[in-house]
């Protein structure tokens, strides 16, 4: 059975969020935060640095000017496609709150 593109790019989509920490960094980093300031006190230092990873592959984040990549990542901000899946997010809860 033939895959659509569509199917290709919502499976990967899934795939992203569903690493541990992603939506985190990502929600922190719209808000200004670092990936390290976006998780809880004591979460792993390798799924952070998956998570950094993960959304630097997809081009959602780019490292600051100093280029340092994991395991620094608090130098890491959020690129015009990460603002975008960012606010694709955020989109549905805001329906919601209108709704309740």
């Amino acid at each position: 059975m033939a895959r659509s593109p569509q199917f290709d790019d919502f499976a990967r989509t899934v795939d992203l969020l569903s690493t541990p920490l992603v939506v985190r960094v990502l929600y922190g980093l719209g808000d200004g935060y670092s990936p390290l300031e976006s998780v809880p006190d004591g979460s792993d230092t390798s799924q952070i640095e998956e998570a950094v990873r993960r959304l630097a592959d997809v081009g959602a984040l780019r490292y600051g000017l100093d280029g340092l990549a994991p395991p620094y990542p608090e130098h890491a901000v959020l690129t015009q496609k990460g603002r975008r899946i960012l606010d694709v997010l955020q989109t549905p809860s805001a329906q919601f709150a209108d709704e309740a």
